[in-house]
């Protein structure tokens, strides 16, 4: 729901609008604001809306949303607000307990965002406790993760067996790499939701199943080649949280590693291929060097080679695309054929790649001339 749409007191919305657009400090960030009540009677202008001080919000947290109604008074700008939790949730602070509504201070646009940072803390604490108890090998496994280098981590025990102890646990833990060496100038603005990846463990203790999710942030996942480019590595028995999340870490590393070779890998090859082939360019990649575009005239017969490097070059192969200058695909298209079907390793130097995928060219351009007459059209 959208801030407008809360029709809030105008005292109340900027409390509001640092809380759902602000960073909040959560594992995952946008908190939402919905479902507006007002406590004051109906307004006497007809088609007018109430104006409204009472709201839930939304919290992420360990794979699950956690919700809080929010009750302001509206006739009362000094009041600190109530903070209500549901009721099936085992977790009930004092209010003396939340500092940030014991001393509220109402020019501070951040006072709402601290006091639910306070009780989302008491929160983290809570089910952390709750979990230290439920196995002593899960245990020893979650206290050796929190004395780790991952400091940002939540647990929540997600629902009751028969006997009323909660027997399956999410784990929500925040890997932070380093991406600056990413070329990422063709990215998607920053996420509000994740700024860092997180590795989300579900553990069923009733079926004895672990079940591990990777989340990106939408600038890292795009880098990456899209959703689920990038899986989590296999969960084995027996392996500890703290060294499967390092092997997650290791992963991501490797790929952001890479990702940073092969931007210098790729420009390198261009380099090497367009010296070999001087006056043929139609265009070429400058900037991700990752297309190359060259025009051939074979006994009178016009043709294009396209060359595909693709983010994780030298490691997946150069695809090579022969496209008739003039013959036509049954769809009216120009006629084209792609192949990876050549000699390559990529352990080459640049000019060796590139050397190599001359020959190929050289050695395909009759067959393709044929295949162009022989199913194309003019």
């Amino acid at each position: 729901m959208e801030l407008n749409d809360l029709n809030l007191y105008p005292w109340i919305r900027p409390y509001v609008l640092r809380l759902i657009q602000g960073p909040t400090g959560f594992c995952v960030g946008g908190v939402k604001a919905e479902d507006p009540i007002s406590s004051t009677p109906a307004t006497p202008i007809e088609n007018l809306p109430n104006v409204t001080d009472m709201f839930s919000v939304a919290i992420p947290f360990a794979g699950e949303i956690l919700r809080m109604q929010i009750i302001f008074d509206g006739t009362n700008q000094a009041a600190a607000p109530d903070i209500m939790l549901p009721d099936y949730e085992d977790f009930d602070p004092e209010y003396d307990e939340i500092k940030s509504l014991v001393k509220w201070d109402r020019t501070d646009e951040s006072c709402l965002l601290k006091a639910i940072q306070d009780i989302m803390g008491m929160y983290k604490e809570h089910h952390r406790k709750k979990c230290s108890v439920l196995d002593e090998r899960f245990s020893s496994e979650l206290a050796e993760l929190y004395a780790s280098e991952y400091k940002n981590i939540e647990v929540c025990l997600k629902r009751a067996d028969k006997n009323g102890v909660r027997r399956i646990v999410n784990i929500l833990i925040q890997i932070d790499v380093d991406t600056s060496s990413l070329d990422d100038s063709d990215s998607p603005p920053p996420d509000i939701f994740i700024h860092s990846p997180l590795l989300l463990i579900k553990n069923d203790f009733e079926a004895n199943k672990v079940v591990p999710l990777l989340y990106l942030p939408a600038r890292i996942e795009y880098l990456f080649g899209g959703r689920g480019s990038l899986t989590p590595p296999v969960h084995t028995p027996g392996i500890s949280f703290l060294t499967y999340t390092n092997k997650m870490k290791e992963k991501l590393q490797d790929t952001i590693k890479l990702l940073s070779e092969s931007h210098d890998k790729r420009r390198e090859y261009v380099a090497a291929f367009l010296s070999l082939f001087t006056g043929h360019s139609v265009e070429y990649d400058a900037k991700s060097f990752h297309k190359i575009s060259l025009i051939f005239c074979h006994q009178t017969f016009f043709f294009l080679i396209h060359v595909t490097l693709s983010r994780f070059f030298p490691r997946d192969q150069p695809s090579i695309t022969f496209q008739s200058a003039y013959h036509l695909n049954k769809k009216n298209q120009l006629f084209q054929l792609s192949s990876c079907d050549y000699p390559y390793s990529p352990r080459w130097p640049g000019p060796e790649m590139a050397k190599r995928t001359k020959s190929f060219i050289l050695d395909k351009i009759g067959a393709f001339k044929e295949s162009c007459i022989r199913q194309g059209t003019l």
